[in-house]
């Protein structure tokens, strides 16, 4: 995926959330299918990918600007409280590098939903934080 503009972005993503001063025990993966048993565990994914709303045509510029949504999901063994002090890490590692490498134009939070279950078994909380990564993607790369 890497090749690719979404995947250079992800990679970005992935390298700056698995910086050397990362929490202790921290995982952090770039697929939603990777089961992990890790105790602090951060997944990163593409969501939705799409152009930009321009008014100019196509054939006048050389490149097209496009929007990323991007999913970060926070789980730990723990409560909320435990878990937003993670999220607040991994917010302030993407706010520190905004072009993401020179892969991006920019990046902004939207949302954040925390989910888990009432009725589970262990102490747990994810929150899935999206962020929207404007980046330009040359058109002779379509």
């Amino acid at each position: 995926m890497t090749e690719t503009h979404v995947g250079k972005i992800i990679a970005a993503i992935e390298g700056l959330l698995n910086a050397p001063e990362k929490p202790n025990g921290l995982i952090v993966i770039a697929s939603r299918s990777m089961p992990s048993n890790a105790k602090r565990l951060i997944t990163v994914f593409p969501m939705q990918d799409k152009p930009a709303d321009e008014n100019r045509p196509p054939r006048t510029r050389a490149a097209i600007r496009r929007f990323l949504v991007v999913g970060i999901v926070c789980r730990i063994a723990g409560t909320d409280i435990e878990n937003e002090e993670l999220r607040a890490w991994a917010l302030s590692q993407l706010i520190s590098n905004p072009t993401l490498d020179g892969n991006a134009v920019g990046i902004i939070e939207t949302t954040t939903d925390w989910q888990g279950e009432l009725d589970s078994q262990n102490t747990y909380s994810m929150a899935v934080i999206q962020f929207l990564v404007e980046y330009v993607r040359p058109i002779e790369s379509l």
